[in-house]
């Protein structure tokens, strides 16, 4: 396979053509028209193939030297091809090293006959495989966070990727894991573990302790943004807490969508306190594309459109944040402003835990993803190292 070197510290690129590697060419008689979903599917054994072999010639720490000494802590996690998707005819796209992600896009040329692969790939600080359980990404990326908020510190844990690609079933653990993590060290100090849970669904912010009860933002003179009104409940057992979640959860704002028959459709962020520690968990409504949408209803277009916005503002602050000096539009979004003490107050103890599907119809969304993740991950290394900016 051929590669060449796209000159980014983070990522790489090879190309190689099925025809060279396999042999196999495409019927002539295929219409212009197939998009690439059915050309991968038509093509699956003859792509996966390819990947296969691709992967064999891949080691783990291929790619270089991992990040680190970053701002802000960057990871990503795949999860396991699903049922749905193989009996629709994809094949798994992605593959994970330890040291970095790599998306293979099936292709054809321009002559609609030769089958073509691109393999483009990401470095970042945790790569967890569809091999990694919630354990392990609970003892890799998160538990570190959750030490520092009970020795009275800040931390914030972000989610982020497209919809159906595992990011609440991920953010659920990791609630469930701190929340049992924290409550093992207040039992020594006989300290209650607080709770707060709200949800920023466009302009709005709700309550889902209170049955989606309006709330409102406020700035200090600190320039500290407080939620009015939000409630704070103080537990003394964890099994007590995840039953409060749970109850709170289910008011979430949802719908089905292309991915999901239920897919979370507001961003949300669950605070637990311990003592002056506060861990900060936001679990972001997932990416669409136009594509995504073009099957939902007129609201489910505006919404996933406002879903986009936000997202974009988020990315676009946590990226001024870690620039010395830099403005921050915080007030760009209703997410962006609720979110600033925790984006302002935690730049060394924040992760970004992006999740990818492994389908092959999701390889664009996949690549959209990893480019938005990975030019975080680069920015927040080149504010820690000069060197690399």
């Amino acid at each position: 396979v051929s590669t060449q070197s796209t000159g980014k510290k983070t990522m790489g690129n090879a190309a190689s053509s099925l025809e060279d590697m396999e042999g196999a060419v495409c019927d002539s008689t295929h219409q212009r028209g197939r998009d690439k979903h059915s050309q991968r599917c038509k093509h699956k054994s003859e792509f996966a193939a390819a990947i296969t072999k691709f992967r064999d010639a891949i080691t783990d720490g291929a790619a270089g030297e991992q990040l680190g000494n970053a701002s802000i802590q960057v990871a990503v996690r795949k999860r396991p091809l699903s049922q749905m998707e193989m009996n629709s005819g994809q094949f798994d796209s992605v593959s994970c090293t330890d040291a970095g992600v790599w998306v293979h896009s099936g292709l054809m040329r321009a002559d609609l006959q030769t089958m073509h692969m691109e393999h483009s790939e990401y470095l970042f600080d945790h790569v967890l495989s569809e091999n990694a359980d919630n354990a392990m990404v609970y003892g890799r990326c998160a538990a570190p966070l959750v030490d520092q908020v009970i020795a009275g510190g800040s931390a914030a844990i972000i989610m982020f990727g497209q919809t159906g690609s595992g990011k609440t079933y991920t953010m659920g653990s990791i609630v469930q894991a701190a929340a049992a993590h924290m409550f093992r060290d207040s039992r020594r100090e006989s300290r209650p573990v607080e709770l707060a849970y709200f949800e920023v669904d466009g302009s709005s912010i709700r309550d889902l302790q209170q049955q989606g009860a309006e709330l409102t933002l406020a700035d200090d003179a600190n320039q500290q943004t407080h939620v009015r009104g939000l409630t704070m409940s103080g537990f003394r057992a964890c099994d007590e807490l995840l039953v409060q979640l749970e109850a709170a959860a289910a008011s979430r704002a949802s719908a089905a969508t292309g991915s999901n028959d239920q897919s979370s459709r507001s961003h949300s962020i669950c605070q637990l306190r311990l003592g002056l520690g506060l861990l900060t968990l936001v679990d972001l409504a997932g990416s669409e594309w136009a594509a995504d949408r073009a099957s939902h209803s007129s609201e489910r277009q505006q919404e996933g459109a406002k879903i986009n916005t936000s997202l974009m503002s988020l990315k676009q602050c946590i990226r001024a944040a870690q620039q010395p000096g830099a403005h921050v539009p915080f007030r760009n979004s209703v997410l962006t402003h609720a979110l600033r003490s925790a984006l302002t107050e935690n730049r060394r103890n924040t992760l970004l835990l992006a999740t990818v599907a492994p389908g092959s119809s999701s390889t664009e969304h996949t690549l959209s993803t990893l480019e938005h993740t990975n030019r975080i991950a680069i920015n927040s290394t080149a504010s820690t190292n000069p060197n690399l900016s």
